[in-house]
């Protein structure tokens, strides 16, 4: 056997006819798809240093002032928001004042691939902390990039473009509280209110939208402006929670962050000093809705607490090592299912679960009128009792 060999050796042939101990496996390979990523990123990451290297950003920058092709722009852009993707390539191009400026101007475009692929460039500037200030200060000589955004959420008939938007201006607004007050202008809220209808009409969900309504609510001063556009907004929030009655008995695990965000803005405009009573209309349809959800979600942080005791109800967590991975057993159509779950995501069920019960409280003042309300909130609070 050579020892100067590159090759991967082969799995023990005992492992190689058992597929259950190999589920990560390529096909018929000895490759695992987690190699394989971790190689494609490499690779990815290589290309950017050396496009970097290369001075192409500077082609690029030349290429965006003087082409009137929008391909050519998305082209290039796109590149961009590739090279961004990693931390020193993303600090190199951020660095480069003369790059940033022409990528803003280019949010006033009404190419729709050109703009989505400004907005990638963008987010990943400001998602890096390494980046952000460059940025946020480009946003202060560039001040046509916020105007161009306010535009857009008033005028775009794009689902995509509006849902690029709202993913960067909620990454925006969750980096920097300072924009959390200019965009709680009434002008500016009324613009973002205008996308949120516009995206129910192209039947896409409010994901995006509740979680820029929710990081906007951590500016006190925002929350009057808010409750003063309760008419339209309560319209939206009944059509999200009646959204989430399609899915199964859970909401995806993937939109835990929006579902909290529409439960915790809707109970914080809810509980506004200034909130008139008679504003409030809850309908029955709703409360089923969300009393549904509340079993679910009790059910499942149970049932989870009760398959790892020896994990979350430990005296003293700090003695052992976290754990990275916990159980969930199910039992369908008489076959018990097993399904893994991280500590954090189990938090975030935990959070949830919260805020449900919070905003039950609040409705218990709102629904006096509605017969049924009183036993769907009572059900929900002695279901979370259990769990405390």
């Amino acid at each position: 056997m050579s020892f100067n060999s590159d090759r991967n050796p082969s799995p023990p042939p005992e492992l190689l006819g058992n597929e259950a101990l190999l589920p990560d496996r390529i096909g018929d390979s000895v490759y695992s798809k987690q190699w394989l990523y971790k190689t494609l990123m490499k690779i990815l990451q290589e290309v950017a240093e050396f496009l970097d290297a290369s001075m192409a950003p500077a082609i690029f920058l030349d290429v965006i002032d003087k082409t009137r092709s929008p391909r050519l722009v998305e082209i290039v852009v796109g590149i961009l928001g590739n090279m961004s993707s990693f931390d020193s390539t993303c600090q190199s191009i951020s660095s480069n004042n003369s790059l940033i400026f022409s990528i803003l101007s280019l949010s006033g475009t009404s190419d729709t691939p050109a703009l989505l692929q400004v907005f990638r460039v963008i987010l990943c500037g400001v998602s890096n902390e390494n980046t952000q200030n460059m940025w946020f200060e480009a946003f202060e000589g560039s001040p046509i990039f916020m105007e161009n955004m306010k535009f857009i959420f008033e005028n775009s008939l794009s689902s995509t473009v509006i849902k690029g938007a709202f993913q960067l201006l909620y990454s925006i607004l969750n980096e920097n509280a300072k924009y959390c007050k200019m965009w709680g202008q009434p002008s500016h809220i009324k613009a973002i209110i205008e996308a949120g209808k516009q995206s129910l009409k192209l039947h896409e969900n409010l994901d995006n939208f509740f979680c820029v309504l929710n990081a906007l609510c951590q500016y006190t001063p925002n929350i009057e402006i808010l409750v003063h556009n309760w008419v339209e907004l309560s319209l939206l929030f009944d059509l999200y929670f009646l959204s989430l009655d399609e899915e199964d008995a859970l909401p995806d695990r993937l939109r835990i962050t929006a579902v909290f965000s529409c439960f915790d803005t809707y109970n914080t405009l809810l509980n506004y000093e200034n909130m008139q009573c008679e504003q409030v209309v809850i309908e029955p349809g709703v409360l089923k809705i969300i009393n549904k959800i509340a079993h679910s979600v009790s059910a499942l942080i149970l049932d989870i607490r009760k398959h790892n005791m020896e994990v979350l109800d430990l005296q003293n967590p700090q003695d052992q090592p976290p754990r990275k991975f916990l159980r969930r057993i199910e039992e369908r159509d008489g076959t018990q299912y097993i399904t893994m779950m991280t500590e954090y995501e189990f938090n975030q069920w935990t959070v949830l679960s919260e805020i449900i019960i919070d905003t039950a409280k609040t409705l218990l003042k709102y629904t006096e009128k509605v017969s049924i309300s009183i036993n769907c909130f009572q059900n929900i609070y002695f279901k979370f009792s259990s769990i405390e």
